[in-house]
């Protein structure tokens, strides 16, 4: 079965997002906080990370969260404000993440990593 871990801080659209990702048949962790989010994510192993969380507190996390995800595993970022965009890619591709896209939605700014075999 494969594990996802789920970082948001709104606890609405937190919970809509875990019930549909059950429903799928994935078993998914869910936490509202960046330091909730490293210490489930140190059990480690996971498949996948999503992360609502803003730059300032995804930058320091980088490495953490790259050892927390299996090999290939990917991590889908959110709520990067776009002039933060390059610092947090910056800190993904210098921890060991290959980013896979970018995406933009008005001032917001998504990247998805992985982490390599």
């Amino acid at each position: 079965m494969t594990k996802l871990l789920i970082a948001e801080d709104d606890l609405e659209i937190a919970m809509l997002e875990r019930d549909y990702l059950e429903l799928e048949g994935y078993q998914v962790s869910l936490v509202d906080n960046g330091q909730q989010a490293v210490t489930q994510a140190l059990n480690g192993g996971y498949d996948l990370i999503t992360a609502n969380i803003l730059a300032d507190v995804i930058i320091p996390m980088a490495p953490a969260l790259y050892q927390c995800l299996g090999p290939e595993g990917i991590l889908i970022t959110s709520g990067i404000i776009d002039f933060k965009e390059q610092e947090v890619h910056k800190a993904l591709t210098d921890t060991g993440f290959f980013v896979l896209e970018t995406n933009y939605d008005g001032e917001w700014v998504n990247i998805t990593a992985q982490k390599p075999k």
